[in-house]
């Protein structure tokens, strides 16, 4: 019954983080940003965050939030990603 068809998957969504491109300039252009966490000796560990431009707050390691008012600010988001496929028919 199926035999003929071909299947094809793709991904319906993606990561929202700070080190992907779009993202990364959307919270450049509010005035974030964008490092990953300093330790006690001041080295960089784990993910990229976003951060306002002058304190290290809120640190978040992704760019899409419901209701964080503070990343508000420097461009973090709660606007979905959208995607639109076309589905074609033989």
């Amino acid at each position: 019954m199926f035999s003929n068809l071909v299947w094809i998957s793709h991904d319906l969504s993606n990561d929202h983080k700070p080190s992907e491109a779009i993202e990364a300039a959307r919270i450049k252009r509010a005035g974030g940003r964008i490092e990953a966490y300093r330790d006690e000796n001041n080295e960089f560990i784990g993910p990229p965050r976003v951060w306002l431009k002058d304190e290290d707050i809120p640190g978040l390691a992704m760019t899409r939030s419901f209701g964080d008012k503070i990343a508000n600010i420097v461009g973090v988001t709660c606007e979905p990603g959208k995607l639109f496929i076309t589905k074609l028919l033989n």
